[in-house]
């Protein structure tokens, strides 16, 4: 049952079932926030190779998961284009500013 809450909340998450904003600053901001420092204390708490390289493929996912879901947010949105394109880019560029410290700090621990 408690499986099915969560499968059925990231499949909300991932068609943009939620308003542009409770995708973008909820969704995708906060909850990256709060899955990192969770990998984080995780990885600094057992850091194990494989452990590391299974909670940066979580935090990958999850990103991916969030970002598409504010896309498809966005694709609804009826307010302002404006706030939907600024969505999208700002999905772009936190991702990619994201996946490139984190391969980044990754290399460089040598892991």
């Amino acid at each position: 049952m408690k499986n099915n809450i969560i499968v059925t909340f990231f499949s909300l998450i991932w068609r943009g079932a939620f308003s542009l904003p409770i995708q973008l600053w909820l969704v995708f901001l906060l909850g990256s926030k709060l899955v990192g420092l969770i990998i984080t204390y995780i990885m600094s708490v057992v850091g194990l190779k494989s452990v590391t390289i299974i909670c940066v493929l979580i935090l990958i996912i999850y990103y991916l998961v969030a970002g598409v879901g504010v896309w498809r947010a966005a694709d609804k949105y009826k307010g302002p284009k404006i706030w939907a394109y600024l969505s999208k880019l700002f999905v772009l560029t936190i991702t990619s500013i994201s996946t490139l410290f984190g391969l980044e700090a990754y290399l460089s621990a040598g892991v």
